[in-house]
């Protein structure tokens, strides 16, 4: 099974991965909730994403990691 990120938690793993400022919570949401990242809600109603569909969600929002800028 695929490893799963809580939604609130997304946005310190984007910064940590890329090395720059992180979306905010509600923006990430309002992706969520737009189709523009994926994401899953779960059967209590809380959001969460694959792990591996990090490096996407960093494209999404304009973020490079420091291994692809190098």
């Amino acid at each position: 099974m695929a490893k799963r990120i809580p939604l609130p938690m997304v946005g310190r793993k984007l910064a940590a991965l890329t090395g720059q400022r992180a979306p905010t919570y509600r923006s990430l949401y309002v992706a969520a909730l737009d189709g523009k990242i994926p994401a899953e809600q779960q059967t209590n109603g809380r959001w969460d994403v694959a792990d591996a569909d990090m490096p996407h969600i960093a494209e999404v929002f304009g973020l490079t990691s420091p291994a692809v800028a190098a």
